[in-house]
């Protein structure tokens, strides 16, 4: 039922984008099951406009007092968190790369797009945060909008 609602998403977009060129498409990534499918209708659209997706998380080490080795070594296993979870947008032919970007997520995935020339930014209706948000989209959705 799923993969048949994420096929009329796409349908939906592609109809909705006929003809405007599409290269670039941000995903935001935490691990949750919303950005899961976040990135698996990033990469189905994706393959249809021939784009490449750009999978990011934000990383905000949360002790200002950690040495900077620290630092270092979790930025790393934040790396290795981020393959883990960009492994639903691996599908087929499109090109996926992952950026960690040190910031706050909300302001590092606009960071992400405006440095990547992003054509589209997709987030999860919800992630790891607590609720849906005001708006019943998500957090991260709803400060996006």
């Amino acid at each position: 039922m799923a993969s048949d609602r994420s096929a009329r998403q796409v349908a939906h977009a592609k109809m909705h984008l006929k003809g405007k060129p599409m290269k670039r498409i941000v995903v935001g990534a935490d691990g949750s099951p919303g950005s899961a499918n976040a990135m698996r209708w990033a990469a189905h659209l994706a393959a249809l406009r021939d784009a490449a997706l750009v999978v990011m998380t934000g990383f905000m080490p949360t002790d200002s007092e950690l040495p900077p080795h620290r630092v270092e070594q979790l930025l790393e296993e934040r790396r290795q968190q981020l393959e883990s979870w960009s492994e639903p947008a691996r599908l087929g032919n499109v090109e996926v790369r992952t950026v960690v970007e040190r910031d706050d997520p909300r302001t590092g995935i606009l960071r992400v797009a405006e440095r990547e020339q992003a054509d589209l930014i997709v987030v999860g209706r919800i992630g790891r945060s607590a609720g849906p948000g005001l708006l019943q989209i998500g957090s991260m959705a709803e400060w996006l909008a």
